[in-house]
């Protein structure tokens, strides 16, 4: 059975039972569901706690796997009297951030959405939300991994990328690696305020709104939302309109709503990432 395929499989059942009321489970209870060995599936269990999607209780024979549940994490590590360099009331803070750009975005996409056609732009924007601490090595090395595979084959179809990096160490690498960074900001809490967004994120939607950018993404690590855990790279603009455009749309407005958009769409990756920095604290 593929890896991915497997891993699926095994939160899917861990989900069931969950479901059925069993809200600790076992190696054995996992593999009996799926016919695998209790070897295989265990190796895969420590491995979706390392990303962070199910939490391990217990050592040994005794020990049990449950879903991992975001919103306790950061209720606990508001609570907690441990001092870590992100702070335990910005940790909640940070998760109700996101809840709130989420909301946002999820309003302005009928008004920024458009009908079908080919932008010929040459440029594609990229831009990057890395945590700022090395010690989330694991989860930056993947999303900059993602960037430069990117990069790679946006410039093999003759496109040419522009970045946006937002944190300490996609900065560093941007530069390190001589990427074609356009604007940058240094530390996420900073860019957790809509304030520090709007300067950086001008030249990319400038460029968008002339019709020199065909598309915009953004590359992040996605943590809160189940169905989408890990490394993420999504297209922000443009979006299609599949549901058609709202009657609300204004065209003589379009241009103020696209720049709100992805200041939106930023801020929800920053806050999430901000969250993600929390839940791993916690977790040391």
């Amino acid at each position: 059975m593929a890896k991915r395929y497997l891993e699926r499989n095994i939160v899917a059942v861990v989900q069931e039972l969950t479901a059925d009321g069993v809200t600790r489970v076992s190696a054995l209870d996992v593999a009996t569901r799926l016919g695998e060995s209790r070897g295989t599936v265990g190796r895969y269990l420590n491995a979706l706690v390392s990303s962070g999607r199910l939490n391990r209780l217990g050592s040994g024979r005794a020990t049990r796997y449950e879903l991992a549940d975001v919103a306790q994490w950061l209720e606990r590590q508001a609570r907690s009297r441990v001092a870590h360099p992100f702070d335990a009331h910005n940790a909640l803070a940070a998760y109700q951030a996101y809840e709130a750009a989420r909301t946002y975005v999820e309003r302005l996409q009928g008004l920024v959405a458009e009908r079908p056609r080919r932008r010929s732009g040459r440029k594609v924007g990229l831009i990057v939300v890395t945590p700022d601490g090395a010690a989330h090595g694991k989860y930056v090395a993947a999303i900059l991994g993602e960037l430069a595979r990117r990069i790679e084959e946006f410039r093999g179809d003759g496109l040419e990328p522009t970045v946006t990096t937002v944190g300490e160490l996609a900065k560093v690498y941007g530069r390190a690696a001589q990427l074609p960074i356009v604007s940058s900001i240094d530390r996420l809490y900073t860019a957790s305020r809509l304030e520090g967004l709007i300067g950086i994120l001008k030249t990319q939607c400038d460029d968008y709104l002339a019709g020199r950018t065909r598309a915009i993404y953004i590359v992040h690590a996605s943590f809160i939302e189940p169905e989408c855990q890990g490394v993420v790279f999504e297209r922000v603009l443009p979006v299609d309109a599949a549901g058609g455009m709202s009657p609300r749309a204004d065209e003589a407005l379009r241009a103020d709503i696209v720049r709100r958009y992805l200041e939106g769409m930023v801020l929800r990756s920053v806050c999430e990432t901000l969250a993600l920095e929390a839940a791993l604290a916690d977790r040391n």
